[in-house]
């Protein structure tokens, strides 16, 4: 997909509400899984989703699930994430840059809805072709909530350089809150790179 769009990326679309986001773009680029604009209601694909999973058992997670969530900080995030000086600078963000350049950085997650209701399983998936508002995106500030650790006790990371990483969970000490070790969100201009919503780790 890089290859044939200048190295960009899927594109975060710039309404909670639409369905075009990443995997309806990846579907849409591959013509064998999604061949029209609109995606019928019986439509069915695996494409999208993990093994390893728990398919929710809602009508269209169990057609198409989508076990993964793409990094909004490669996406696009159009509204800035970056608070410095009081204000938001939605140019900060360094987005869509080719896989060699910041590679460690995190391009899809294990991702899962926790607890999703009684007689669920602990994690289920959600589906893919859903609104940006149902977490087909990520960011730090709700990812301790939704990462799986369904790999032997770790979360998968596929990062920009096509590295797939494994990774236990512990707790940040600025927050307390659980994130997988080695995550990294987002690129500043500057170089520095941001993990959990804390200081620069590199």
């Amino acid at each position: 997909y890089t290859e044939d769009n200048n190295s960009w990326y899927p594109q975060m679309p710039s309404s909670s509400s639409s369905t075009k986001c990443w995997t309806w773009q990846l579907a849409r680029y591959q013509m064998k899984i999604l061949k029209q604009d609109t995606v019928p209601s019986k439509f069915r694909t695996k494409a999208f989703d993990c093994p390893s999973g728990t398919t929710h058992r809602a009508s269209l997670n169990l057609l198409r699930p989508r076990a993964y969530a793409m990094n909004y900080h490669v996406a696009g995030y159009n509204d800035g994430i970056y608070t410095g000086g009081g204000k938001i600078d939605s140019d900060t963000v360094r987005r869509n840059v080719p896989k060699s350049v910041n590679g460690s950085m995190v391009l899809l997650l294990d991702f899962a809805f926790k607890n999703a209701g009684e007689n669920y399983a602990p994690w289920s998936t959600g589906y893919a072709f859903s609104s940006r508002n149902n977490y087909e995106y990520v960011s730090y500030s709700n990812l301790q909530k939704y990462v799986p650790d369904r790999h032997n006790g770790k979360s998968n990371f596929l990062l920009k350089n096509g590295a797939v990483v494994s990774s236990y969970k512990v707790l940040y000490a600025n927050d307390n809150k659980e994130y997988p070790v080695n995550m990294i969100y987002y690129m500043m201009k500057s170089g520095k790179w941001f993990a959990g919503g804390n200081a620069a780790v590199k």
